[in-house]
């Protein structure tokens, strides 16, 4: 069941849109959804699109929250997504202070989705692209078998995050072509000497100068033969473009698993900001603004502090995200930040330190905009914050199973955090060769950043990029920092160990 908001759903709803306004959010128009229990479990499993393409992962994940919800191990409000006009879906049985509470969640989230710039690249359309892959999809089982499409989009799923997340926000540069004249034109092979006096001839022009510049030459050509010229990122965009194998309808699929990998990235690298930034904005609407009258404060506060309480063991996003974007805005108004205060290491000064700078709502609203999880724990993730709200590395107590600290420095923190937020914790791969031992064979590289490549996941990944490419597929990756090639025929992966290697040798 799915209706549109009744007249009083339509009365909070505009009060909660003035507040937001006043507020000094930017937000895309919002259309709220009312949804009972399975609906919006529905609508969940498919991350907020009600027209999907078909496929057993949805089903699982509905199945999924069923269990997870259904028995009391959580439950959701709301969910809202990247559209113009956004779309947000409430849960049918929330009482009146609790509805209230998600569209004045909803609202910073919208206006998040507008101006964050991670964002700017995102289709704002793709609730009509969502319902347009449904039909192509089922039109492409109904022609192809079933079973023979599910099996090809499992193999593109599994490689959907052999993607490039910071091309977004670039347009993309044509192929650049070879310094020079044809490849066939002789001038190619004859360097032409530096223009010089008759008597500084034999000093400039000797054979040591024109011999580099035939070297140059042809660095220059065998680079213009290479495909890529550069390495990318894009893996499975350099399938779709260059796979002689794919059939019209797989490299169609292939295109809508890449086009709405592109569209959910930026929301895995803001999971933080964004749960935070919409905590910190329903929470200045509903306490702040007063949306919660006397009567609802101790109900909001109740909803609250479900959806923001700290864990131990994990990150909470509304958690981190929510207080950092307190204390930035603390340190802005109280001019906490900066060399002078820097510079000062008295503790009991530090903590009464106020210069009345008052600039905290534009700062948060500024980094609302301009960063990404990563820059946002890397800077605000300080050790004062650290030490306020004991962000430290817990562990377990062997004896008694307790929680127990096991570091409190910063440095160690931020820089864990850090690992796990980089690239989502997604090795980068990249697209080396797609001509690998002049047989259109493809041969990846595996960009050593924090993570070592894990056996199962790196097999299996290797096994579904030879199902688009159709030919061996090769992958450089370190272990325990030595080189290794493992290669994919189509039928069983080989390992081969290297002492070195150029590529890693580069780096």
């Amino acid at each position: 069941m799915m209706r549109d908001l009744n007249t009083k759903e339509e009365e909070m709803k505009e009060e909660v849109e003035a507040a937001a306004k006043a507020f000094g959010l930017d937000f895309f128009p919002i259309k709220f959804k009312i949804c009972d229990f399975n609906t919006l479990n529905y609508i969940i499993s498919t991350l907020g699109f009600p027209h999907r393409y078909p496929h057993w992962r949805f089903g699982m994940d509905y199945t999924r929250m069923q269990k997870r919800l259904g028995y009391g191990f959580g439950r959701l409000y709301e969910l809202v997504i990247n559209n113009d006009p956004a779309i947000a879906y409430l849960l049918e049985y929330n009482n009146e202070v609790q509805q209230k509470t998600v569209m004045a969640h909803v609202y910073p989230h919208s206006d998040f989705f507008k101006n964050n710039y991670a964002f700017a690249e995102t289709n704002r359309n793709m609730l009509r692209v969502m319902a347009d892959n449904d039909v192509r999809i089922r039109y492409y089982m109904d022609k192809f078998g079933e079973d023979t499409v599910e099996k090809f989009i499992d193999a593109c799923l599994s490689l959907e995050n052999l993607i490039d997340p910071y091309s977004v926000r670039f347009k993309r540069k044509k192929d650049d072509k070879v310094i020079g004249v044809k490849e066939d034109d002789e001038s190619v092979e004859h360097p032409s000497k530096f223009e010089v006096k008759p008597y500084m001839d034999d000093f400039i022009n000797t054979e040591d100068i024109i011999q580099a510049q035939l070297e140059d030459i042809k660095k220059e050509k065998e680079k213009a033969k290479k495909d890529p010229q550069e390495p990318t990122s894009d893996v499975l965009s350099y399938i779709i473009e260059k796979s002689d194998k794919l059939s019209v309808w797989q490299r169609k699929v292939l295109s809508i698993i890449r086009e709405e990998a592109y569209y959910f990235w930026p929301q895995r690298q803001t999971k933080i900001m964004n749960e935070g930034w919409a905590v910190y904005g329903h929470s200045e609407l509903m306490a702040g603004k007063m949306l919660a009258t006397d009567g609802g404060l101790v109900e909001y506060s109740k909803t609250h502090s479900q959806g923001a309480s700290k864990d131990k063991y994990s990150i909470n996003p509304y958690h981190m995200g929510y207080h950092l974007f307190e204390y930035i805005k603390e340190c802005w108004d109280k001019g906490k930040h900066g060399p002078e205060y820097e510079r000062e290491k008295d503790i009991t000064r530090r903590k009464k330190w106020d210069t009345n700078e008052n600039k905290g709502k534009e700062k948060i609203f500024e980094v609302r905009s301009r960063y990404t999880d990563i820059e946002f724990i890397r800077e605000f993730l300080t050790e004062e914050f650290i030490e306020e709200y004991q962000y430290y590395k817990w562990g377990v107590d062997q004896v008694d199973g307790s929680p127990v600290i096991v570091s409190r420095d910063a440095n160690e923190i931020r820089r864990e955090l850090l690992e796990e937020y980089t690239n989502y914790g997604e090795p980068t791969i990249q697209v080396i060769d797609g001509n690998y031992n002049n047989r259109k064979e493809l041969f990846l590289f595996h960009k050593i950043d924090f993570y070592e490549l894990k056996p199962y996941e790196r097999d299996k990944t290797l096994e579904n990029t030879f199902k688009p490419w159709q030919r061996p597929v090769h992958l450089l990756t370190k272990i325990k920092d030595k080189p290794v090639i493992f290669s994919h025929d189509g039928q069983s992966t080989k390992r081969e160990n290297l002492d070195k290697h150029e590529l890693y040798d580069q780096k």
